[in-house]
C-alpha cells in the first residue's frame, strides 16, 4: 500500500513482514509468496524474538509471552477458520496438542496441560501481566512438566523452561512450513490460503481507513521542497 504526498512527491510503504512491503503480493499473488510473508513474519516478527528473550535473564515470562501466541494462530491457519471469542480455548488446546500430542506428552495428557497453560499462562499473562499460581518457569527441566493429585489425577503445577518450549516451537514451525511447501499438501494449502486471504484483505483495509504509522519511505523527503511533512515511523 502507497500513500503520496504531492508537496514533496513521497511514496510511504508498509512492511508486512522484516523483508517485505506491501507490493510483494500486489495483484494476483500465488500461494508461494504468501508462504514466503507467513514464515517470514512468523519468524522474524515473533519466533526469532522469543528465542532472544528466553536467553536474556530475567526475561523468560516476556519471552512465554511472545511464544504463547503461537498456538491459536498456528490453529486458525492450520483449520482455515476464524477463532471468534466463543472457540480462542479450543483453538489453543487443539495447536498445543498438535505440537506436543504425536510424540512428547500424548493426546489426552496434552489436552489436559493445554488447557492449564491457557488459563494459568496465557490468560494470566495477557490478562493480569503474571502467569497464575500453578504454572511456574524452569531452566532445569523439559519443555514442558507437570505434576498431579495422587488420588484426583488433577494437575497442581505444570512447569516450563522457557528455551525448550521455544525450540519445540520453532522446531513445529518449521515442519509445518515445510508441508506448506509441497504442492501434495493441497488440503493444508487451500486452508492455509482461505485464512491468509480473509486476514491480510482485513488487516489491508484497516491500513487504508486509517491513519499511517508504520509507514516507511522509499525515498528521502526533502524538507527544502515545502513545509509541511507526512509523519511515519522508519
Amino acid at each position: 500500500m502507497h500513500i503520496n504526498e504531492s508537496a514533496h512527491n513521497l511514496v510511504m510503504t508498509f512492511k508486512i513482514s522484516p523483508k517485505y512491503d506491501a507490493d510483494y503480493l500486489k495483484g494476483d499473488s500465488d500461494i508461494d509468496k504468501k508462504l514466503d510473508v507467513f514464515e517470514d513474519r512468523t519468524k522474524g516478527w515473533t519466533l526469532e524474538w522469543a528465542k532472544r528473550l528466553s536467553e536474556t535473564e530475567h526475561a523468560g515470562f516476556a519471552a512465554l509471552a511472545i511464544a504463547l501466541t503461537y498456538f491459536e494462530a498456528h490453529a486458525i491457519y492450520y483449520k482455515g477458520e476464524s477463532s471468534n471469542p466463543n472457540k480462542s480455548k479450543q483453538f489453543f488446546r487443539d495447536a498445543f496438542i498438535d505440537v506436543y500430542g504425536h510424540h512428547v506428552l500424548g493426546m489426552d495428557l496434552a489436552g489436559r496441560i493445554a488447557d492449564n497453560v491457557y488459563d494459568q499462562g496465557r490468560c494470566g499473562l495477557f490478562h493480569e501481566g503474571m502467569t497464575k499460581a500453578k504454572l511456574l518457569l524452569r531452566d532445569d527441566n523439559g519443555s514442558v512438566t507437570y505434576s498431579e493429585d495422587f488420588n484426583t489425577h488433577e494437575l497442581v503445577e505444570i512447569s516450563i523452561n522457557v528455551q525448550e518450549f521455544v525450540k519445540e516451537i520453532e522446531a513445529h514451525f518449521q515442519e509445518y512450513m515445510q508441508r506448506l511447501r509441497k504442492s501434495s499438501e493441497v488440503t493444508l494449502r487451500r486452508d492455509f490460503e482461505r485464512s491468509w486471504d480473509r486476514d491480510y484483505q482485513l488487516s489491508i483495509q484497516a491500513l487504508r481507513q486509517g491513519t499511517p504509522t508504520e509507514a516507511v519511505p522509499s525515498t528521502p523527503p526533502n524538507p527544502a521542497a515545502s513545509g509541511s511533512h507526512l509523519r511515519g515511523n522508519p
